[in-house]
């Protein structure tokens, strides 16, 4: 049986020993603070069904409340993954908006769906919404959690019971579910050699325990023709509420064309109608010539049961020519003494059966929808597209495109689109094939149908392109492309704004911080997509400079290539609750580093120092309500406290000091001084730490 672990194999540390693991709770807690960005992934990916797990949010050293933790699925290589960042609510890629924040004490669950290749976050039982992860399905993902700073969780794969209830359809994580395949009479196990073995004896609840199949996909495809006849999929689970299991079959697609090609079909009709006496069956073939089938030897039975008719006649007419009968090159060599009448041959012959080939590509300038045959004739021709230049010729036949050997002309003949064929086609029969594209034609012209041979008058391309913004004025024709524009604002390190093309043409954009390249990360452009174009993004602080001016610029262009830009240069300006000093400088920045040490120079034992004022500015952008300062004791020397005061003058000493509504750059002011009673221990260097706690106003 398969058990959900947090394998440290699998981890990604930004420096040594940064993702520590206790498998006793299955809890991860990444320390680093430094080089950011761990993570860390179960042992085993998830299986091919509905699964539910939980993870509960824990605190650790450096940040509160398990902030810009991300949990969420992901590739073994972690190249490609979602998650659900819990400061900002957001999901990756992309910090689209999703859901609520989460921090500290809360239970998060997820469910993962692999038929519709969706997940669901839960916020404490809550849904937060069902989206796509928008990873290729198919490809195994595993349960992750990573983080740029200190932070801890604790997951649940269904060891233990959940603190909520599991969603609808959905089984937990570790919840045994065991196969076994019956054939006939027979149980089958799938062992560690990729080899069927039969069971003996009874099937009981240990059977499944000791040989039952945890993952379907493991078995190949030429594991399944083992059985010829019908099987059945025996499943066991240690649920009791589970009354419905999903499975996930691939088989080949099925066409009834396919299945009869080249077999002899027999039809067997009930009905209880007494009158009835015959049936009729119509059937749908390509026309054949009797010359084609009989060839030119036959043999003739003749049966009648009229008395006077002694004999049988048949009339049969066919093509001759004397030329018929010459193998070798023929030479034609005439001779007239009159220069005034100069010699006039004229010479029929029916061409032999040939296949023409395109010697050149025809470009495709959009989504190739679909291939139009104008013929005015006979339908004796075939046809065979080549998508990489006449290196290989393929036919479209029973839902896939099929590979014809073109030295051949019987296979040709046999396997080559007809007209009725090539016409079916439509856009999503070319998808995937490439913007080129050749015509092979095969021509058969029949010994029977030299007065009606076979023409082609036009081979004709219908093609999706981008046309949207042409016009006809005075029989002149004129592309109309009008400049794409945008609106942009920068505040607090959000860029908001949209790009807008008037002709409704497509753009694409990209964001420039310093002169490097900032999104997307490897300096292209985004994708081209019809405007308007929304921009929604962060600049992360991180990447600024406190130091000295940031240059941001967004540049953008449409679908002609006209590019234009929008340039700002701003100061780097810390988020969060920020302490500054009297004179108004910094004390610490937005990632808890020290710029800035309230000096109190040499403290004596029975000595209290003078105070010293500390600002405290709200540069969250949001209202704040229930702000609580106070003293982290762990800290502090043996016999020294550190007291705060609201007020100078007096000084009211207290442990923590409390403020209500603080609006975006609100500052707040109090006190603080040290004491040290006369048994204090002599400390060199000591330091103290403020911590500082709000909840965000409502609205």
């Amino acid at each position: 049986m398969a058990t959900y672990l947090l394998d440290p194999s699998k981890s990604k540390n930004s420096s040594p020993n940064a993702v520590a693991i206790d498998y006793t709770r299955l809890r991860v807690t990444i320390t680093d603070n430094v080089n950011h960005n761990s993570w860390c992934m179960t042992n085993l990916p998830l299986p091919k069904d509905k699964v539910y797990w939980e993870a509960k949010i824990y605190n650790a050293a450096g940040e509160s409340g398990g902030r810009t933790t991300q949990l969420g699925i992901g590739t073994i290589d972690y190249a490609n993954y979602i998650s659900y960042y819990a400061d900002r609510g957001t999901l990756y890629p992309g910090d689209r908006g999703y859901g609520a924040t989460y921090a500290e004490g809360d239970v998060m669950g997820i469910a993962y769906d692999y038929f519709s290749n969706s997940i669901t976050y839960y916020k404490n039982g809550v849904s937060q919404g069902t989206i796509a992860t928008g990873i290729l399905s198919g490809m195994p993902v595993y349960p992750i959690m990573g983080n740029y700073y200190p932070s801890a969780c604790e997951f649940n794969f269904g060891g233990t019971a959940f603190k909520y209830a599991i969603p609808s359809g959905y089984r937990k994580l570790n919840d045994s579910q065991l196969l076994l395949i019956k054939a006939g009479n027979a149980y089958y196990t799938y062992n560690s050699s990729s080899a069927w073995e039969a069971i003996e004896g009874t099937i009981t609840e240990s059977t499944y325990l000791s040989h039952g199949i945890t993952d379907l996909s493991i078995i190949s495809e030429s594991g399944w023709k083992f059985f010829e006849s019908p099987i059945e999929l025996c499943c066991y689970t240690d649920n009791p509420s589970i009354n419905t299991m999903y499975f996930n079959i691939e088989t080949e697609p099925y066409t009834l064309a396919g299945e009869w090609e080249g077999k002899t079909v027999k039809v067997i009709e009930y009905t209880d109608n007494p009158t009835q006496t015959e049936s009729i069956i119509s059937t749908e073939v390509e026309p054949i010539i009797l010359y084609d089938e009989l060839g030119d030897n036959i043999d003739v039975l003749y049966y009648t049961d009229e008395l006077t008719k002694t004999a049988a006649y048949l009339e049969y007419s066919a093509n001759y020519s004397p030329l018929d009968d010459i193998r070798n090159n023929l030479e034609v060599v005439t001779w007239i003494d009159e220069s005034n009448n100069p010699p006039n041959l004229s010479l029929g012959a029916l061409p032999v059966n040939q296949f023409i080939k395109q010697s050149n590509d025809f470009t495709l300038p959009g989504s190739l929808q679909a291939i139009t045959i104008v013929k005015s004739a006979s339908d004796n021709a075939k046809f065979l597209l080549s998508f990489d230049s006449g290196l290989t010729w393929k036919a479209y036949r029973y839902g896939k495109w099929t590979e014809v050997i073109v030295d051949d002309m019987n296979t040709i003949k046999k396997q080559a689109m007809s007209y009725k064929e090539i016409s079916k086609l439509v856009e999503s029969n070319f998808k995937n094939q490439g913007d080129k594209i050749r015509i092979g034609y095969y021509i058969e012209d029949r010994k029977q149908e030299f007065l009606n041979p076979t023409k082609i008058d036009a081979t004709q391309f219908v093609i999706k392109s981008n046309v949207d913004s042409t016009k006809f004025q005075n029989l002149s024709f004129y592309v109309l492309n009008t400049e794409a524009t945008i609106q942009i604002t920068f505040n607090s390190g959000k860029i908001l704004g949209q790009i807008n093309d008037d002709d409704k043409g497509k753009v694409q954009y990209r964001v420039i911080l310093n002169d490097l390249p900032y999104f997307p990360n490897d300096g292209s452009f985004t994708r081209l997509a019809p405007s308007p174009v929304d921009i929604n993004l962060n600049i992360s602080e991180r990447d600024m400079h406190f130091d000295k001016d940031n240059k941001l610029r967004v540049e953008f262009k449409d679908y002609w290539g006209n590019t234009d830009y929008w340039q700002t240069t701003f100061a780097g300006t810390y988020t969060g609750l920020m302490f500054m000093d009297e004179s108004g400088e910094y004390l610490s920045d937005t990632f808890g580093g020290i710029l800035k040490y309230l000096d109190f120079g040499m403290v004596f034992a029975g000595q209290t120092t003078l105070d010293q004022k500390v600002v405290i500015k709200n540069q969250l952008g949001y209202p704040i309500d229930n702000l609580l300062l106070e003293v982290n004791k762990e800290k502090l020397p043996e016999g020294v406290s550190v007291e705060l005061s609201r007020t100078q003058s007096p000084f009211l000493a207290t442990d923590y000091i409390t403020y209500g509504l603080t609006k975006p750059l609100e500052t707040q002011e109090f006190y603080v001084r040290i004491v040290a009673d006369i048994e204090a221990k002599p400390v060199p260097n000591g330091i103290f730490e403020l911590k500082i706690n709000s909840n965000k106003a409502a609205v």
